[in-house]
């Protein structure tokens, strides 16, 4: 574009035309960059906390995996259902991986 048709566009308008074109494509360059920087930051946040909320969650399975298995006395196994079942207030699917498995 020439700067006689960008002159003729905004040349030909008022002020008030003007100012509320400049304030609104303002607006938007703060709106987008608001989002921009939450996503940013949302994202930045959920990267950090993830490998903490994978090792807790490693640990609670392990201990409850062998909790469960390795309890000899009857009795007391129904306890350790009960209370694998309390403390686990979401259910996730999980496997071990073992090196060097035929399954």
């Amino acid at each position: 574009m020439s700067y006689r048709s960008i002159k003729r566009v905004l040349g030909e308008t008022s002020l008030e035309r003007k100012c509320r074109l400049l304030f609104g494509a303002c607006l938007f360059v703060l709106i987008t960059a608001s989002f921009w920087w939450y996503g940013n930051q949302t994202e930045k946040m959920v990267y950090e906390r993830n490998p903490n909320t994978g090792r807790l969650l490693v640990d609670q399975i392990l201990y409850l995996r062998h909790w469960e298995s390795l309890e000899t006395n009857k009795d007391f196994q129904d306890v350790v259902r009960r209370l694998t079942k309390s403390l686990s207030k979401e259910q996730y699917k999980w496997t071990f991986i073992k090196p060097k498995s035929t399954n």
